[in-house]
């Protein structure tokens, strides 16, 4: 696969971006192939960006029949969005993990998506090796029966049509990264931008897009139909 070395820009103020809208002038470089992100000065991979290799065609159907919530993320960010896999203890509420209840209410989405967990862990394992094992070692520090079945992933978020403001993730492991699939149809834009190297990925139909989104500020251009 290319690889494509890049440097961080200088004189950039991270925290003017902290949740203002992403545009497609954040960047001088839009990424429309598959490749792999490096750091020019560290060697390090920054992501992957790639095609999924399976068919999606019985997950799109599926996910039209999901109903879907607005919630507010850790970030403080408002989403159109449900949680699959599993969900953590929540102290004041439940004081214990569960299973979302997506796989109650879709048990036909529940399935396509352990099988997308598989593909997205192959991928990984493939292409992001060192963070791969880092994030296995990681894992065992959950209790197998709230894993996804035969993966190192807990819980996964369905998305529809969140053009998030910039942010950083939460939630996750550090030094881990985050799988996203992303399935796009009838629509214009939509890029993620990753302005602390000067780059946007276009994010294609039935692409994953693989990076530390807790390490990098990242946000989504404006979706337009």
């Amino acid at each position: 696969m290319k690889k494509l070395y890049l440097s961080k820009l200088d004189n950039l103020n991270m925290k003017d971006y902290v949740k203002r809208s992403a545009t497609e002038q954040d960047y001088t470089q839009l990424i429309t192939e598959s490749c792999v992100g490096i750091d020019k000065d560290t060697n390090e991979i920054i992501f992957l960006y790639t095609t999924i290799g399976i068919d999606t065609g019985e997950l799109v159907e599926a996910l039209k029949d999901v109903t879907y919530q607005k919630t507010e993320r850790s970030a403080g960010l408002v989403t159109n969005s449900r949680v699959f896999g599993y969900r953590p203890r929540i102290t004041m509420r439940s004081d214990f993990c569960s299973s979302a209840s997506l796989t109650r209410e879709n048990p036909k989405v529940a399935e396509l998506t352990e099988k997308l967990a598989l593909r997205m862990q192959e991928l990984y394992q493939e292409n992001i090796p060192d963070t791969f094992a880092e994030h296995k070692a990681r894992s065992t520090e959950i209790r197998q029966e709230w894993l996804i079945k035969d993966t190192l992933f807990s819980s996964g978020i369905i998305n529809k049509n969140n053009q998030l403001r910039y942010h950083r993730d939460a939630g996750n492991f550090e030094k881990v990264f985050s799988c996203m699939l992303v399935l796009k149809g009838g629509v214009e834009g939509g890029f993620l931008s990753v302005p602390e190297y000067g780059v946007g990925l276009e994010l294609k139909n039935n692409t994953v897009l693989m990076f530390n989104g807790q390490k990098l500020m990242h946000g989504v251009t404006p979706i337009k139909k």
